[in-house]
């Protein structure tokens, strides 16, 4: 991150025409099918597409960058958004990119956040605050954040097209590892999310068939999946193999060792109802690396479901001032005041209906 808006915008502008430059020398081809809306695959043929820095082509269809208006991943299947350039109506369709999925979101994504960025940027400026607008080149994804930070500069920035965190200042043994925790989207905590594949083979009297299914969650959410996929498929052995590789990645995975040593420990036992020890596990981990939006998260869920919501409130507070825009905290922080706020909000009635709220405890959340 640079203190000069102008300069990092030069920088960024510069970044740009270089990955440009090199997807139009090499653009970033790819097979693909697209996926009607029940979630089914047209046919059985696959189409290439690519991509060279200005331009989606996908097959006779041709998407310009500056009309792309959102990208989405889920495994395979990317969910496109765009304005048709003819008709000016808005346009969406959903992939199965073979095996590019992921470089094919970054592509995308590393145009889209630089459009964006220059837009707020314009915004803000016409406002008058576009001395507070602050841009960071995401080191996971490369993709330009747009922060609004009037004072300091904060230690962490959230890059929602990657959902990591990114630690300015220097932690050692961070660097190599952070790009891969962000929020499991089943049990809604910081860990170390990966996608298993949930795979079934039957066979009955008459019948056989398999189910296969993605899912992005962490180690601690994939064992008790695991342990039933290898239970449901021993009787019929084809699927049992497919069992024990998911299985294997479920235990090896977990976090032993780093600076987030013992995360999943701690996640799982927050899920079982073991509050303390759970927070016993947080601490030690924020002992090692107290700048951590993600872990003061965890320890703030935790506070809630102890029914300890001015300190939970106050674990936001912390991980919003390391990191200013964490999307989780800021939302998980505004349910809370908007909580407080109602709890202590006095009812209307016949004789008091114009003092409306407590005024003491609304000047509280206000500050």
């Amino acid at each position: 991150m640079v203190d000069s808006n102008q300069q990092e915008t030069t920088t960024a502008a510069a970044g740009q025409q270089e990955f440009t430059a090199r997807l139009r020398q090499s653009p970033l081809e790819f097979w693909y099918r697209e996926i009607d809306a029940s979630g089914q695959e047209f046919g059985l043929d696959r189409f290439k597409g690519f991509h060279d820095g200005h331009r989606l082509v996908l097959g006779v269809v041709e998407i310009p960058d500056s009309c792309i208006t959102d990208v989405a991943r889920e495994d395979e299947r990317l969910h496109l958004s765009w304005v048709d350039l003819e008709t000016g109506q808005p346009e969406q369709a959903t992939l199965r990119v073979y095996k590019r999925a992921a470089a094919l979101k970054q592509a995308i994504d590393f145009g889209l956040s630089r459009r964006r960025f220059q837009a707020q940027l314009e915004r803000q400026a016409a406002g008058g605050m576009g001395h507070a607008c602050r841009s960071t080149i995401c080191t996971h994804c490369q993709a330009q954040v747009f922060t609004f930070e009037p004072d300091e500069l904060a230690p962490q920035v959230y890059c929602g097209y990657c959902d990591a965190l990114n630690t300015t200042i220097e932690v050692p043994g961070l660097n190599d590892v952070e790009k891969d925790y962000r929020i499991c989207g089943r049990c809604g905590m910081y860990s170390r999310p990966q996608w298993f594949s949930i795979t079934y083979f039957y066979f009955l009297v008459f019948h056989a068939g398999v189910h296969h299914q993605a899912v992005y969650c962490c180690a601690g959410c994939m064992r008790r999946s695991a342990w039933l996929m290898l239970l449901g498929n021993l009787p019929f052995l084809l699927g049992f193999p497919y069992a024990v590789v998911q299985f294997i990645r479920v235990y090896r995975d977990t976090n032993r060792r780093g600076i987030f040593a013992r995360l999943d420990v701690a996640n799982l036992l927050m899920q079982r109802g073991k509050i303390e020890p759970a927070l016993e596990e947080y601490g030690k981990i924020i002992e090692r690396h107290p700048v951590s939006a993600g872990v003061l998260f965890n320890i703030a869920v935790g506070l809630v479901k102890q029914g300890d919501y001015q300190a939970a409130q106050r674990t936001l507070e912390m991980a919003v001032e390391n990191c200013s825009n964490y999307l989780p905290a800021q939302q998980m922080l505004s349910d809370l005041v908007n909580q407080t706020w109602q709890a202590t909000a006095r009812p209307f009635d016949d004789v008091a209906v114009a003092e409306g709220p407590d005024e003491t405890g609304a000047a509280k959340l206000t500050d």
